[in-house]
């Protein structure tokens, strides 16, 4: 008696080629491409010169002594990372609280792509915990007394840093790149 047995991998030759195709994907979190340009906030003799939200950002991520601050003023930005610190610092405890069912679920729904999409949902998160806390993990540089004149002098009374508008902390997102 000869026993014949036969496997169906059809599905382990799709899994090899998402797993072929997803080795080049990545996550990008930033400022996004559609939400780098602001409206104006302060009046135009005010801001000759418009920056865009990947300008002040990088400014605070780096810090820039010589920026030209509202109305001319010269500022010494120091640096007030918005992005760097809270991803080396937490991104893996952020990851870690995420339940493995939804991992599971990501996976079959989405593949590697779903669970990179879910890298990037807790990666904007983790920017926007960073805004609610004002600097990660101790806070950021108090903002100047330049700039919180400036405010009055335009009765924006905020003193939430990087959040005066909320301009710049809305334009953060991400994107999963195959």
């Amino acid at each position: 008696m000869q026993t014949t047995v036969q496997f169906d991998i059809q599905k382990l030759e799709h899994l090899k080629r998402d797993l072929a195709r997803s080795a080049k994907s990545y996550v990008k979190v930033g400022v996004a491409t559609g939400l780098n340009s602001r409206n104006r906030v302060y009046p135009p003799d005010c801001e000759t010169v418009l920056k865009t939200n990947t300008e002040i950002a990088f400014d605070h991520e780096f810090g820039n002594p010589a920026a030209k601050g509202p109305c001319g003023h010269f500022l010494d930005i120091p640096e007030r990372s918005i992005l760097r610190m809270p991803m080396k610092m937490a991104m893996g405890a952020e990851l870690a609280k995420v339940k493995k069912s939804t991992y599971e679920k990501d996976i079959v729904l989405g593949g590697l792509e779903g669970l990179l999409e879910e890298v990037g949902e807790t990666a904007v998160s983790l920017v926007d915990k960073n805004f609610q806390k004002q600097g990660y993990p101790v806070g950021w540089k108090t903002i100047s007394p330049i700039t919180l004149a400036h405010r009055r002098k335009h009765k924006r009374m905020g003193r939430k840093l990087l959040d005066d508008s909320g301009q710049l902390r809305s334009s953060f997102d991400y994107e999963v790149v195959t």
